[in-house]
């Protein structure tokens, strides 16, 4: 159940409360279990799974495929049994091609979509408690830190300096300043309302509490969803043309066998004879292999696709793509990683040039081909001390990879800051304190 749509973010966060019958010290156990039979849990609905029947009978959906059939069916009945089985064979293949690559496209997206659902940290009758976000409720009151992912939209009542990335929903890389207070116009569009935050939003920096006004799919990227699957799925530019090729080669088939039997029929053939020329000249027509070569072009681009670690979920989306002649698309986090990265140093009157990309610490510090000596570069030293002194951000190691927590641009700082130590340990700057899967370079006098 979805609350009706009001406009949270121009609303004073005392009215919010008051609204939503909620208070500083959030909902009571028993009130927020109410709630929760209320409004459901606070998941986005996914698209139903597609069967493995449906997808094999969208595989026979072509025209072409449809005129083998005919074709197969034609021969095996004319006793042509070779060809009929010739065809089959066709056609079981080019079948087997497109099903298999498709159930596999849509159950990766599946098990992308059944990911886990975060936790939240939430105050719940003034106790402060770390649940399942599934069970935040409307009027819960959330607690969010540097390095939280929001789990639903909600008021902000109190913040301390509170940065979010709303990358996901707006696709605006750069971090957005969030506040209590004043509330903002009713007409402000959403990534300029610095009252909110939304689920899919991750904190950078700073504290805040904030008050639930959406779970679900009634949150703004629960509606994105909505609109998305609501799109019609069309025929793309290569299977239209399959299909009016289809269409065109059945009706020359038929007129050519038409014209041939009427022709051996003027001359008084043998009926037998005269059904026999024009069903192997319908045959003869049909393109066999063209079905096959393009599902086979297909699969191998699906292939590279998935080799750069891009998903296709139907086989026919590839040539989409090359058919494409304009991309209109955002820069950051589409073309390029959504990653900052110090790339040079001015210091000293001199500009220090900085190897590596993203946040892991692997690079060199050098001017003109000479690594960075930072006992004897006293003012390249102290440009990275400062960067890293003045700075709340960290980059973590998750797994395998470097991940920024807080400010980017900040955590770009601590980054530069590691490679100078990663070339020279014995360096003035700094030395690396590790605790469990974090490390931070630690300033020293």
């Amino acid at each position: 159940m979805m609350i009706p749509r009001t406009p949270w973010h121009a609303t004073e966060a005392r009215e919010v409360l008051d609204a939503l019958d909620s208070s500083a010290d959030g909902l009571s156990g028993v009130e927020a279990d109410r709630r929760l039979d209320r409004y459901g849990p606070n998941t986005l609905r996914a698209t139903p799974p597609v069967s493995p029947w449906h997808i094999l009978l969208v595989q026979f959906s072509g025209a072409i495929v449809w005129l083998l059939v005919a074709a197969m069916l034609i021969a095996y009945l004319s006793g042509e049994r070779l060809n009929a089985a010739a065809i089959a064979a066709v056609l079981a293949l080019n079948v087997a091609l497109g099903f298999s690559t498709e159930l596999r496209a849509r159950r990766a997206m599946e098990a992308l979509i059944a990911l886990d659902v975060p936790s939240a940290t939430v105050l719940r009758g003034g106790k402060r408690i770390q649940i399942d976000a599934r069970l935040l409720v409307p009027g819960d009151i959330i607690l969010v830190e540097a390095g939280d992912a929001v789990a639903a939209d909600a008021r902000i009542v109190q913040s301390a300096e509170l940065r979010a990335s709303e990358a996901a929903l707006t696709g605006e890389a750069l971090p957005v300043d969030k506040r209590a207070t004043p509330a903002v116009d009713e007409e402000t569009p959403l990534p300029e309302r610095a009252t909110m935050l939304y689920k899919a939003s991750h904190v950078l920096s700073g504290t805040g509490h904030a008050v639930v006004v959406a779970t679900g799919m009634a949150t703004e990227v629960g509606e994105i969803g909505e609109l998305v699957a609501g799109i019609a799925e069309n025929q793309t530019p290569l299977e239209r043309q399959l299909d009016i090729l289809g269409r065109r080669l059945a009706i020359v088939a038929i007129a050519v066998a038409a014209l041939i039997a009427g022709l051996h029929v003027l001359q008084r053939g043998a009926i037998a004879d005269v059904l026999q020329m024009a069903i192997a000249v319908a045959i003869a027509a049909v393109p066999e292999g063209l079905p096959v070569v393009a599902t086979i072009a297909m699969a191998v681009g699906v292939r590279r696709m998935a080799r750069r670690r891009a998903l296709i979920r139907r086989l026919p989306t590839v040539e989409t793509l090359g058919s494409a002649t304009v991309i209109c698309t955002d820069k950051t986090g589409t073309l390029t990683g959504g990653e900052m990265t110090v790339t040079s140093v001015l210091a000293d009157g001199k500009e220090w040039t900085v190897s590596g990309s993203g946040y892991a610490p692997m690079g060199i510090i050098s001017h003109a081909g000479r690594p960075a000596d930072l006992a004897r570069d006293a003012v390249l030293a102290a440009a990275l001390r400062i960067g890293l002194l003045a700075n709340r951000a960290d980059a973590v190691l998750d797994g395998s990879r470097w991940l920024p927590l807080g400010d980017p641009t900040e955590a770009a700082l601590v980054t530069a800051a590691r490679k100078s130590y990663a070339a020279q340990a014995s360096g003035p700057l700094c030395s690396p304190g590790i605790s469990g899967g974090r490390q931070r370079p630690s300033a020293v006098s």
